[in-house]
């Protein structure tokens, strides 16, 4: 029988007393990992269910802003042509159901298509207010307010076309974020040829539209030049 030299052993045992707290050290931070790894792996597999989830609802929401954009481009269009139609004194049906369900749906879609829509939801405001008070005076048959604000209703009704026009390529998936640039004059005044229908509808020598492209540009260069000056300061 092979007997055990006691040094050896004295020295194991000297060993593992010296190293005893590193050795335990390794043990409970092993525990810990093979503990810890099913609540690591459940939050990223709970983490991965959330990001679906939102992506799930702003796609949802993106396809019912196409919806309702489409709306306000009809009544645009409709608006339009009571402008046109000095014998017509009621407004078109005012889209607030929709404008309402576009500001439910700010909290689904990207921060930039969000404060877009914020944006839209002011201008509807302006113009709405504003046209009610411009056809309540026609229907009065106050010529001089008519000739003088039309070109100031056509104007708002071109910031509110190109406004909702600017959303659509979010809402129709075709770019992943909303739109950060401004509404240009370049913009408003394709929200008013498409307010219109185009031509031929959209004539620029016509009367019923004079003044209103000067004062598209003349509003836009002030705009501009207030963005510039803020942004000095």
């Amino acid at each position: 029988m092979v007997e055990k030299d006691p040094t050896f052993l004295a020295t194991i045992y000297d060993l593992a007393k010296d190293w005893q707290t590193l050795i335990a050290a390794i043990i409970a931070s092993a525990t810990a990992f093979f503990s810890l790894r099913p609540s690591v792996q459940q939050y990223n597999e709970q983490r991965r269910i959330e990001i679906e989830r939102a992506k799930s609802k702003a796609n949802q929401a993106r396809a019912m802003m196409a919806d309702n954009l489409s709306a306000i481009a009809r009544y645009t269009e409709q608006v339009h042509d009571v402008l046109r139609d000095p014998n017509t004194n009621s407004q078109p049906p005012p889209p607030d159901e929709v404008m309402k369900e576009l500001r439910e749906l700010m909290i689904d879609i990207d921060e930039a298509a969000s404060e877009r829509v914020r944006g839209l939801s002011y201008e509807y405001q302006v113009h709405n207010a504003r046209l009610r008070d411009f056809l309540f005076n026609r229907g009065r048959g106050n010529r001089e307010i008519i000739g003088a604000e039309m070109k100031e209703k056509l104007y708002d009704l071109a910031v509110l076309r190109a406004t909702a026009d600017s959303l659509y390529d979010y809402s129709r998936k075709r770019t992943d974020h909303g739109p950060k640039e401004p509404i240009t004059a370049q913009n408003v005044d394709s929200g008013l040829s498409a307010a219109a229908r185009g031509l031929p509808h959209f004539d620029r020598d016509d009367d019923f539209y004079s003044g209103v492209l000067e004062l598209i540009e003349e509003k836009q260069e002030a705009e501009e030049g207030n963005s510039q000056a803020a942004a000095n300061n």
